[in-house]
């Protein structure tokens, strides 16, 4: 049996948002015994887990390459009847993205632009975190189901595949993001109301290029 060693750990904002997340995603009590789970698995293996890059796996329906109408399909589905912050780069270590930015990333295309690009591309080396907010997997799901988007493979193993790079953070719904998206009047899209409510509750700028968010001000936008 491998004895304990007492050790200090000091962690800044992103750290303690980072391990919020995965304690949450791990369903483990609370950061302390997932900090302990961390450090028992990394003095047995030594290093950690390879990723699985997501990056060229998803495939776009090539009659909506632009996810244009992507919003509209899903809305069918259930039958449902301020200007952009430019947020710099360089100086930014963590960001919530929208559903399409990672599509987009994932299809490995060049619709993002060239700063989102460079932000996928640092969350890739691990520099960087990019939070998925828990509306964004669902809708994923829903263009899969829709025949928008295709995976190759099940959600729940794309997003499997995403999360084995630590540097991806799934980011949950809380009660307080559902009560703040109602209060939301940019547009119809309950999606887009919940994450940009996950953004706000996060403190953290939103990868979009959505004019509706962008000009909303809800919420700092990266483009």
């Amino acid at each position: 049996m491998m004895t304990k060693q007492p050790i200090s750990v000091t962690l800044n904002v992103e750290n303690v948002a980072w391990l919020k997340g995965r304690a949450s995603a791990a369903g483990v009590r609370s950061v302390s015994e997932l900090l302990d789970q961390l450090v028992t698995r990394a003095r047995k293996k030594g290093h950690a887990g390879s990723a699985r890059s997501v990056v060229g796996t998803v495939e776009i329906d090539a009659s909506d390459p632009e996810l244009e109408t992507a919003d509209i399909a899903i809305r069918n589905l259930f039958r449902l009847d301020g200007k952009s912050v430019k947020s710099g780069v360089a100086d930014l270590r963590a960001a919530v993205t929208d559903t399409h930015p990672l599509v987009f990333h994932g299809a490995a295309n060049k619709r993002l632009s060239a700063r989102v690009a460079a932000l996928f591309d640092r969350c890739e080396r691990r520099d960087f975190i990019i939070y998925v907010p828990a509306a964004v997997i669902w809708e994923c799901s829903l263009l899969a189901r829709t025949g928008r988007i295709h995976l190759r493979r099940s959600t729940r193993d794309f997003f499997d595949d995403l999360f084995s790079n630590p540097a991806y953070q799934p980011l949950d719904i809380s009660a307080a993001d559902v009560f703040l998206a109602d209060e939301m009047s940019f547009n119809r899209d309950p999606f887009d109301a919940l994450i940009v409510a996950s953004a706000r509750t996060a403190g953290l700028p939103l990868i979009t290029r959505d004019r509706a968010i962008q000009e909303s001000g809800a919420v700092k936008t990266i483009w």
